[in-house]
């Protein structure tokens, strides 16, 4: 999945690679089609790599903020979604490759600038976008590390995805992390226990189901409440995180 990355200039770990493209193949013809067939085989691109984390970010799109993330240049593996074989090229190598000459042009301008177009560049949201996405992306792009700031630009891609497919889930979504969120500002009693790794799941459970059972009681009809599916699931979320925290999914 093409993910967007935000890029500090003062992060050491992290520096821009030039790649030529010897081999790319899709697994899957509709993502051929999704990025009009790009990566191109015998071009030139570029990746921001991480030495922190050794994962590059291959940019493939016009757009410099959009990156494929990869753990490895070369992939014979069907299952990660492509074939590749990409070198990353070094003065010593350059001239090995068969480079055409517009992508020469290309590389001698991406030096020149010194990549600030990858640097400098913003990702542009749509005007509509909750303001709690933008302050949380805002937040991790100025105080939290690369990785984190790569988090919330996945999650927004996963949003406009669905909201492609189903724009009503989508508003669904975004109205439960709203309700997530004022959730969190509050202080609960209890939530000390929500997330204890061996009551959590009776306290948890239990409140999804009184809330459940609230909402589609004899009485519903009269004192049904659409804020109370949001409370359900939000007990179940609640369940979820307590089961990450305490790492209950190794069991």
């Amino acid at each position: 999945m093409i993910e967007r990355i935000s890029i500090k200039d003062h992060i050491n770990d992290v520096s821009v690679k030039y790649l030529f493209v010897k081999h790319w193949s899709w697994t899957d013809p509709l993502d051929k089609e999704k990025y009009q067939g790009a990566p191109v085989q015998g071009r030139v691109y570029r990746a921001v790599y991480n030495s922190k984390t050794n994962s590059y970010r291959f940019i493939i799109t016009e757009n410099p903020m959009n990156g494929l993330l990869m753990p490895d240049l070369n992939s014979s593996n069907e299952m990660n979604g492509y074939t590749s074989e990409i070198v990353a090229l070094t003065k010593n190598n350059l001239l090995d490759q068969n480079i055409k000459e517009e992508d020469l042009d290309k590389l001698t301008r991406w030096m020149e600038d010194q990549n600030k177009d990858i640097f400098t560049t913003q990702p542009q949201l749509p005007e509509n976008f909750p303001m709690i996405i933008l302050e949380s992306l805002n937040s991790a792009e100025h105080q939290r590390e690369m990785e984190e700031a790569n988090r919330m630009a996945y999650a927004m891609e996963a949003l406009s995805d669905l909201d492609s497919v189903n724009s009503i889930q989508f508003e669904i979504i975004i109205e439960l992390i709203e309700y997530l969120y004022q959730q969190n500002l509050l202080n609960h009693e209890g939530d000390d226990i929500a997330l204890d790794a061996k009551l959590g799941i009776g306290v948890n459970i239990s409140r999804t189901l009184d809330t459940l059972k609230r909402y589609a009681g004899k009485n519903r009809r009269t004192n049904e409440d659409p804020e109370d599916l949001l409370n359900a699931i939000s007990h179940l979320v609640t369940e979820r995180e307590r089961r990450i925290i305490n790492d209950l999914d190794e069991e």
